[in-house]
């Protein structure tokens, strides 16, 4: 059976942020980066995405017994405070309508930012589709690559660069009072148009939902930021790879916009793919990246890097970090051997089952406490309901 719990939580918390953490120190160090490739990096942030999605608990997960203090902490949390109703509150289902309603209102952001960025393009844009050289250039492209022609190119004021806005009508953004021509606007269209064949736009926005959905976790931003990176770097290596003096080609057409363009835009990152990204260290990791293109990749390195995180991730499911604790009144100051208390048929320690997902914990048929889980009580603890508690002699 798949168990949702406090447990399984903090493990995918924990396992996404070691990746995440991995994925990072690979971006940084430029060897490993020109050793094993974007694509490495791509699979790194496959296994975070996964785990984000599935933060569940399988019957062949093997629990790893956590710290008593921390135990302690943990079993508390899922104590009743106190009762609306029939319905009883504890800090975790605290946490959980938190959590809830803070997704919620993301989402509820997310997509009115989208209607905010389309009616400002619908407002503010100026038609180019039809224009020269623009039409010419599109269809040229669509032509080499075999692909359907279904793009609209529009001028709009206040972005820093070319962008691609829109997954089912695609649109091409061209900042305003920017003429291009020749191989820059060759480089600048097929750029944006090789990020909606590769549909980034919509792997984006996914990754992005999952994020607004754990909009608590810090590392959130951060896999938003490094997925951005690699999409990029997808891009450019598919536009660089056939020669050297492509590349090269590639690379000065970046270094001449990004130089006359260093204007804040005014629409949602994530509802865009742009030529470039915020930081200057980004477009240097791809600059190195598209350089080392023809090299052959290190099959070592790439082995032991995807190694390393399939290991991380599969573990993140055999093995859980669970709380385990006794409650103290149970336990008397003298009692040799904790476990004495729980196991023999004689001890009167039993739950009972009320119904709503709520146990009351009973010892020597007197009343210890309300909890909402029973994942932090040893195995083997006796459960009733309410009309079947056994009668103690």
């Amino acid at each position: 059976m798949l168990i949702f719990s406090m447990s399984s939580t903090i493990m995918a918390v924990i396992t996404t942020s070691l990746l995440l953490i991995l994925l990072a120190l690979c971006l940084i160090n430029n060897d490993i980066l020109v050793r094993a490739g974007y694509r490495l990096l791509a699979f790194f942030v496959l296994f975070t995405v996964f785990r984000f999605v599935v933060p569940l608990e399988f019957p062949f997960t093997t629990n790893v017994k956590l710290p008593a203090i921390i135990s302690r902490l943990m079993a508390k949390s899922r104590h009743t405070l106190f009762t609306i109703g029939n319905y009883r509150v504890s800090l975790w289902r605290i946490f959980l309508w938190i959590w809830l309603i803070g997704a919620i209102y993301s989402i509820i952001r997310y997509i009115v930012s989208y209607y905010c960025a389309h009616y400002y393009i619908t407002l503010n844009g100026k038609e180019l589709t039809a224009s020269t050289p623009y039409a010419e250039t599109i269809a040229q492209i669509c032509t080499e690559l075999n692909r359907p022609n279904h793009f609209r190119v529009i001028e709009l004021p206040g972005i820093a660069s070319p962008a691609l806005f829109g997954i089912f009508s695609p649109r091409i953004l061209i900042p305003e009072n920017v003429q291009l021509k020749g191989q820059p606007l060759y480089y600048v269209l097929r750029h944006e148009m090789a990020h909606h064949f590769h549909h980034d736009l919509i792997l984006k926005n996914i990754i992005k939902i999952i994020t607004l959905v754990y909009w608590w976790n810090p590392f959130g931003i951060l896999l938003n930021r490094q997925t951005d990176i690699i999409l990029e770097m997808r891009v450019d290596d598919s536009l660089t790879q056939a020669n050297v003096e492509q590349t090269s080609a590639y690379m000065h057409c970046l270094l001449d916009y990004i130089t006359d363009n260093m204007e804040k835009a005014p629409l949602p990152s994530h509802f865009t793919m742009g030529m470039w990204l915020t930081k200057q260290s980004d477009l240097s990791k791809r600059f190195q990246l598209m350089t080392n293109n023809q090299q052959k990749r290190n099959i070592l390195v790439t082995l032991t890097m995807l190694v390393i995180a399939f290991c991380i991730y599969v573990s993140s499911y055999m093995f859980i970090f669970e709380a385990y604790t006794v409650p103290n009144e149970i336990i008397s100051s003298d009692s040799p051997n904790a476990e004495y208390i729980f196991f023999p048929a004689s001890d009167p320690f039993y739950l009972i089952d009320r119904g709503d997902g709520t146990y009351d914990v009973y010892s020597n048929d007197e009343f210890l406490e309300n909890t909402d889980s029973i994942e932090y009580y040893p195995p083997g603890t006796p459960i009733y309901t309410p009309d079947t508690v056994p009668i103690v002699q």
